[in-house]
């Protein structure tokens, strides 16, 4: 049995990482984000969900930064 659906929502722009990204401590996520060039802090993050290899950040990062999406684990200390 087939069905054809339509979804009726406005779109929305939402900040989604790599969950290779995403670095665990303290029963919290966290990514590593570039605040000058090679300077990178932890910044505690909310994920809203994963899908697939894809989390969607809540709060915590904003679109447009520039964020760790690999090796993150190394700055992690």
């Amino acid at each position: 049995m087939f069905a054809n659906v339509s979804f009726l929502a406005s779109p929305q722009t939402v900040a989604t990482v790599p969950t290779t990204a995403l670095v665990m401590k303290n029963d919290g996520d966290r990514v590593f984000v570039e605040v000058a060039p090679w300077t990178f802090v932890p910044r505690p993050v909310e994920i809203n969900y994963q899908q697939g290899n894809s989390a969607v950040i809540k709060s915590g990062l904003a679109a447009g930064e520039r964020a760790v999406v690999k090796g993150g684990v190394l700055l992690n200390d």
